[in-house]
């Protein structure tokens, strides 16, 4: 019996590694195939060469070669394959100093950003659904996704009234996650309130996140049916 269940176990074991590591690599792939897709094409070999730079790149040499390339004046008589020489070596400088800066400038914050979001929305999910006992725990059948909905069309409507404030670039920035924010508090507060007043199981604990998830949907509606059209279309 200790056996089997050892195997057993030694099985599970080995099939979650394969599958992480499985992982792992179809993520590494969307990676690369993220900081390779933009408007300027960039290929893998250009990829691993702005990686390797990135880290102990000089950019006051590619500045001094980028003004080099700029004053190289007309190759004198007899020296075409030197003056041909320098000036490949200035404009490769150049180049690199250009997909350093696409990469680890533009590129790599938006993919290693996109990555954390990903590995913190799993976690959340994650949690909700061992916490609750229930694997259709998420932040939608729990009314979470509607409440932070209706927290930020709720700051868009108000900041429509006061075209002032909403102009300023921290409205956007602050004002309106932190209402959605605050709004999806207040959805959590109503599920613990289920849970302590009733008792609820886990099963009437997702029903009720579902009975919130229609309330703040028609709130929303109901502030869609009110706002102005400027103010609906953002």
């Amino acid at each position: 019996m200790t056996t089997s269940l050892h195997g057993s176990y030694r099985r599970g074991t080995d099939r979650r590694l394969f599958l992480l590591a499985a992982t792992a690599l179809v993520l590494l792939a969307l990676a690369l195939a993220d900081l390779a897709t933009g408007p300027s094409g960039m290929p893998l070999d250009d990829i691993f060469r702005a990686l390797r730079a990135g880290a102990f790149y000089d950019k006051s040499r590619s500045e001094v070669a980028s003004r080099a390339l700029a004053l190289l004046p007309a190759a004198p008589s007899g020296l075409e394959s030197l003056w041909q020489g320098m000036h490949d070596v200035f404009s490769e400088e150049a180049r690199l100093r250009k997909l350093v800066t696409i990469l680890w400038g533009l590129r790599m914050p938006q993919t290693l950003t996109g990555i954390l979001v990903g590995f913190c929305l799993g976690l959340a999910g994650l949690q909700m659904q061992t916490i609750l006992a229930n694997p259709l725990a998420s932040p939608f059948t729990l009314g979470f996704s509607a409440a932070a909905g209706f927290g930020a069309a709720l700051a868009i409507m108000f900041g429509g009234m006061m075209p002032g404030v909403a102009g300023h670039a921290w409205y956007g920035f602050i004002i309106v996650p932190a209402a959605a924010f605050a709004m999806t508090i207040g959805a959590c507060g109503l599920i613990y309130l289920i849970a302590v007043l009733r008792s609820a199981t886990p099963a009437i604990l997702v029903l009720g996140g579902i009975a919130v998830l229609f309330f703040f949907q028609s709130l929303q509606s109901l502030l869609q049916f009110l706002a102005t059209p400027e103010a609906s279309q953002q």
